[in-house]
């Protein structure tokens, strides 16, 4: 979970192969490579190196299948919210990915880092990687509450990939602080 980003050779950097990017977990592609399953071969590895205790990064845009059109699905943004006593979470906080459709990758989830002493309600907390042709990584969500008296519904869930069912973007990560 820390220290620099992995090589660039590991995943597809030609920006045409419809890949789904990465942030917490790895993003699908669904190009094979001769001797490898779909399973195999990644979209882009997890880059988003930032402390998992606090993340504060950004989702990344997902790969196209076209040098004329981009057809890659944005990347999630980043949230930060630090409170002194109570936060009511009846909401949906989101950071997803953008789907790419059925030519571009999903883009990767963002980041989420809420710090409070107590919180309550059952609202939606998401980083979500983008579904596309390859599916985008899940991002990253820190919670670092006290107390909890009802439970949020937390999704860190890598996207969907309609070029290649079975190869799915990885889940990011969750770090739940709660004693």
């Amino acid at each position: 979970m820390g220290g620099g980003p992995t090589s660039t050779d590991e995943w597809d950097t030609s920006g045409i192969g419809g890949s789904g990017r990465r942030s917490g977990g790895r993003g699908a592609s669904c190009f094979v490579e001769d001797g490898k399953v779909p399973e195999d071969v990644w979209g882009g590895d997890a880059y988003s190196w930032s402390s998992l205790r606090t993340p504060w990064s950004y989702g990344s845009k997902g790969g196209t299948t076209s040098k004329e059109v981009d057809y890659g699905g944005g990347g999630g943004g980043r949230v930060k919210i630090i409170l002194k006593d109570l936060l009511e979470m009846n909401g949906s906080l989101l950071v997803d990915g953008g789907d790419g459709g059925s030519k571009g990758g999903g883009g990767s989830g963002g980041s989420i880092y809420i710090k409070a002493h107590k919180m309550t309600g059952s609202g939606r907390i998401s980083a979500c990687g983008g579904n596309g042709f390859g599916g985008g990584g899940g991002g990253r969500v820190s919670v670092d509450i006290f107390g909890r008296h009802d439970e949020a519904q937390i999704y860190v869930l890598g996207g969907i990939s309609h070029g290649c069912p079975e190869n799915a973007g990885a889940a990011g990560t969750l770090y739940d602080a709660l004693p």
